[in-house]
């Protein structure tokens, strides 16, 4: 099975989001500690990379929403169908658990909070993410 691997975070400064490859780098040489970065690669040999907040950090699930957006972990997701067995939201495969489920006034919202969390992707929509968009969270 081959899927993109992808990350997005924001960047220090300006909280921008960048997307590309995740990598750590040492704060300094007589420091342990590691700030994440993503590098953006524009062809060989030819790449800018960004100091990135470590809480805002997302991999890419490998999915896309019914526009064809990306989702990340992180995203705020609008759901006006069901799923399954008529459970309304997104749920983790690996520990069989509803993440973040709010009502909302026209659907439901979920929070992916792991890359295996979606079922059913066909109906929904990314209206954010928990960064940008705290309100949303109600």
């Amino acid at each position: 099975m081959k899927r993109e691997i992808l990350f997005r975070g924001a960047r220090m400064g300006d909280g921008k989001f960048v997307y590309g490859s995740l990598v750590f780098v040492k704060e300094n040489d007589k420091s342990e500690n590691e700030l994440p970065h993503i590098v953006i690669s524009y062809g060989p040999g030819t790449f800018d990379w960004f100091e990135v907040e470590p809480e805002t950090v997302g991999q890419y699930t490998g999915m896309t929403d019914k526009n064809g957006t990306k989702i990340f972990e992180g995203d705020i997701l609008l759901e006006k169908g069901k799923v399954n067995n008529g459970d309304t939201g997104a749920i983790d495969v690996e520990s069989k658990r509803i993440v973040s489920i709010e009502n909302a006034s026209d659907g439901y919202m979920c929070v992916v909070s792991n890359y295996r969390s979606l079922v059913h992707h066909k109906t929904i929509e990314v209206i954010g993410n928990i960064y940008d968009n705290k309100e949303l969270l109600g």
